[in-house]
């Protein structure tokens, strides 16, 4: 085989086989966490024994779709500093299909500062560096969301839960949902368009933009 004919058969074999390797890499083997901070490689190993390779790999975070009992679960390279209830980084982030009613999202907000609620979704998400802890903050935002619980009773009880878990003695808020099922189906909201924008057709609308500015 000539030098030419050899270097075209390397060329086309990489050609071939890179794409399938990078696929493979990001749907079967598990993701290189070369370079990422501790929290967040510790994170994602956890997820990965639990729940298997993620579903969606990037530089910046790994995604499982449906894993366990959660819609969505994505570990973020990047870690956020929180010091509630004791200084660790956020960098676990698990999602549920759940509608807050619209006058407790200050509620949660107060309770846990890395809560956030989709109101058209229907989606609540809480982040943490733990699966235990992102159990928790759910467990208590629901009983925040039903009206069971205060601000302050849920925070003073976040806290007491975490020293149990710290001591070896796991209590049932942090070792699943406590959530009826009927709470997570139909939660989106959409809204309702307003009468006086909904008589004027979209398209019109932009194309009037359109005219008036320039984007």
């Amino acid at each position: 085989m000539s030098k030419t004919t050899l270097c075209k058969f390397v060329l086309l074999a990489s050609a071939l086989l890179l794409p399938a390797l990078a696929a493979a890499q990001r749907y079967g083997m598990r993701p290189d966490l070369a370079g990422w901070p501790p929290t967040s490689s510790r994170a994602a190993q956890m997820m990965m024994e639990r729940y298997g390779p993620p579903d969606e790999v990037s530089d910046s975070m790994l995604t499982w779709h449906r894993a366990g009992q959660f819609k969505r679960t994505t570990v973020y390279r990047e870690p956020v500093a929180h010091d509630w209830p004791v200084p660790h980084h956020d960098v676990l982030e698990q999602v549920i299909d759940y509608r807050v009613p619209p006058n407790r999202f200050d509620d949660l907000a107060r309770y846990n500062g890395s809560i956030t609620a989709n109101r058209t979704a229907g989606e609540l998400a809480v982040r943490c560096d733990r699966e235990d802890s992102n159990l928790l903050s759910l467990n208590l935002a629901h009983e925040i969301a039903s009206g069971l619980r205060t601000t302050e009773d849920a925070r003073a009880f976040h806290v007491q839960s975490m020293e149990e878990l710290m001591n070896g003695e796991p209590g049932p808020y942090v070792q699943g949902l406590r959530i009826d099922r009927r709470a997570l189906v139909n939660t989106a909201d959409p809204d309702r368009a307003s009468p006086a924008l909904a008589m004027q057709p979209r398209e019109d609308f932009w194309r009037q933009r359109g005219r008036d500015r320039d984007f």
